[in-house]
């Protein structure tokens, strides 16, 4: 059994001197102050001037640091991370990007204490193609158990759909939560509603989640001022795990594909994503269950699975 202070740790606690919870995982892959994550029951606008957190990002705790604090009786075989995922940077950056998925059937184990959980989510960073350096990460997510913007025990074992705006300085905010239910069609859209302004460090960008089948959408509107020379310029197709000790953590099913992808540059262009000149780049941090990111043309298979993948649906 796992001790008090090694659950605190996973729930996402750093401090082994003072056992709180204040930091929660959110889907940029690091720790945020719980009083810097913004929970929005409407659509918000989020402007330029928010000031910065007072609590500086934190790293997700490792398991070594966790059994190490618990004396080594604790697993040190979990993982919290970006698995699986597909990436394309645009040199002249990014106007707006569109995916369609499909809700998977849900996990079978839910780790302990029930801190398992994952991400699905198309998302756009201003990182050059380098993970880990972006300012700010502007995201549709798809999500199964606990995460900084759902933290009702009673909700953790729901597919829920909403927007999310994470930044380096700290804080996010979270659209109003869509539950949603196996099968069903997503679309993530990111746009910039202000394409082609002079000042292109002053930006503003609309995040929405869609349920296809009842138009019901979770928004919201950010102006951006990003750091000089940056701009929002790469793409992403992610699944993200947290708290993962087994292949079971994740949905049971062989992959999630996104499909119907869309994406401008920052010309205003379609980009003719996987044609060949313009490829998903596939990565993978984790492999013990056979996860790959699987590029065919347009479409993207993240799969977890040790099964043949799952493919794009034949449009009706």
């Amino acid at each position: 059994m796992l001790s008090a202070l090694v659950v605190a740790l996973l729930l996402g606690h750093t401090n082994a001197d003072t056992v709180d919870d204040q930091w929660v995982a959110m889907p940029d892959g690091r720790l945020h102050h719980r009083s810097c994550v913004h929970l929005h029951e409407s659509e918000v606008h989020v402007p330029s001037d928010e000031p910065p957190c007072p609590h500086k990002p934190r790293p997700m705790v490792t398991a070594a640091t966790a059994a190490a604090l618990a004396g080594g009786g604790a697993s040190s075989s979990y993982y919290s991370d970006w698995v699986v995922y597909a990436q394309y940077t645009a040199s002249n950056g990014v106007q707006s990007l569109s995916s369609t998925w499909q809700v998977p059937p849900a996990p079978t184990s839910h780790g302990p204490a029930g801190l398992s959980s994952v991400y699905l989510f198309n998302g756009l960073e201003d990182s050059g193609g380098q993970r880990g350096t972006a300012s700010m990460i502007l995201q549709p997510v798809l999500q199964y158990g606990k995460s900084g913007c759902i933290l009702d025990p009673l909700q953790w074992h729901e597919w829920h759909f909403l927007s999310y705006l994470v930044a380096s300085s700290g804080r996010a905010h979270c659209g109003p939560r869509m539950r949603v239910r196996e099968g069903e069609e997503l679309v993530g859209n990111m746009t910039r509603l202000d394409a082609g302004a002079a000042d292109a460090d002053a930006q503003r960008w609309l995040v929405t989640a869609t349920r296809t089948a009842t138009g019901d959408v979770s928004s919201l509107t950010t102006d951006l001022t990003l750091p000089a020379g940056a701009r929002v310029d790469t793409s992403y197709l992610t699944l993200e795990g947290m708290v993962v000790y087994s292949c079971d953590a994740y949905p049971s099913t062989a992959a999630t594909a996104f499909y119907d992808n869309r994406l401008r540059d920052g010309d205003g262009q379609q980009i003719a994503i996987g044609d060949g000149r313009h490829a998903w780049l596939p990565k993978a941090r984790h492999t013990e269950c056979g996860q790959q990111a699987l590029p065919a043309g347009n479409s993207v298979s993240l799969r977890y699975r040790n099964t043949t993948a799952a493919r794009p649906p034949t449009p009706q």
